[in-house]
């Protein structure tokens, strides 16, 4: 069966019944060289001149509207789907878990995503490659079949790192007991001040808090002064911790007085700083007046 037109006419099959009889179509266009698809007097489908299949739509656009589109020109096929405020794309596995897509490359399969115990699955699935598997709460490595393993996927290389991990908690190094948890890691300054009030120069004040030891340098110089308080300076980045036989404190690095003068104690359930000579003395501001003096040590704190 041949059905024929004019060059710049329609040729094709209407389907209708006796209330409408034109309600479905199979219509070649002679001047465009297309056959499309009308259902209830609407085109729905579409193969052009080029051989591409449109459904939703009359030409190829490379997806950039709503509908589908298979390609087929110059010896390549893609396909585009597309939809507005909505998924364009469902795949549904009924019954058993297991893929859900695969993909492949040069007709081998690389990757699959898929269902295993209700979870999603991502993997590569070429030998000895991993995956990810989304639980509630929580991702896990698997193996190159979704299958959840331990202590065999690295995050990251040598060469090939991630820039920033961001955590509202804490990571587990080396083991997964609470000891092994690192929750605090933290760098900044602080601004020692004189107890006494006598006038300070900071040149530099740093601490670097991991977890709770808080370890801190400061390097000072003293005002010309004849207070005779004793040294104690305030304003340590964190309290020290309440604990009795604390076995903490600070040493000298630089200083233009007498080395006697080197006992420092990190005062407990204060953010103070108390000086002492060999003699477990206290040590008067005016020993210092004019005086440099850098220290640097730690302390456990609680925050």
């Amino acid at each position: 069966m041949a059905i024929t037109g004019g060059t710049s006419n329609l040729a094709g099959i209407v389907f209708g019944d006796t209330a409408d009889d034109d309600v479905s179509a199979i219509i070649h266009n002679n001047s465009g060289n297309y056959l499309y698809f009308n259902t209830s007097s609407t085109e729905r489908m579409r193969i052009d001149s080029s051989g591409n299949l449109l459904v939703g739509k009359t030409a190829f656009d490379d997806g950039a509207t709503k509908g589908f589109t298979h390609y087929s020109g110059s010896g390549d096929s893609a396909t585009f789907i597309t939809r507005s405020n909505n998924p364009p794309l469902n795949l549904n596995r009924l019954n058993s878990d297991g893929e859900i897509l695969r993909i492949r490359k040069d007709g081998t399969t690389v990757g699959s995503i898929g269902a295993v115990g209700g979870d999603l699955a991502i993997y590569s699935t070429s030998s000895s490659h991993a995956g990810l598997r989304f639980l509630v709460n929580g991702i896990l490595p698997t193996d190159n079949a979704g299958t959840i393993n331990d202590n065999t996927v690295d995050l990251g290389g040598v060469s090939n790192r991630f820039k920033d991990l961001v955590l509202s908690g804490g990571v587990y190094l080396g083991g997964t007991g609470s000891a092994n948890k690192l929750d605090d890691y933290e760098e900044g300054t602080w601004t020692p001040a004189s107890i006494a009030g006598v006038s300070l120069t900071v040149n530099a004040a740093v601490y670097t808090k991991i977890g709770r030891v808080v370890h801190i340098g400061m390097a000072v110089v003293f005002a010309s002064n004849t207070n005779s308080s004793a040294v104690q300076f305030s304003g340590l980045p964190f309290a020290v911790r309440d604990q009795n036989d604390q076995a903490y404190g600070a040493t000298i690095a630089n200083t233009d007085v007498g080395t006697d003068n080197i006992y420092f104690a990190f005062l407990r359930n204060t953010t103070q700083i108390g000086v002492g000579n060999n003699l477990n003395q206290d040590v008067a501001n005016s020993v210092y007046s004019g005086k440099k003096l850098c220290l640097s040590g730690f302390y456990f704190t609680d925050e």
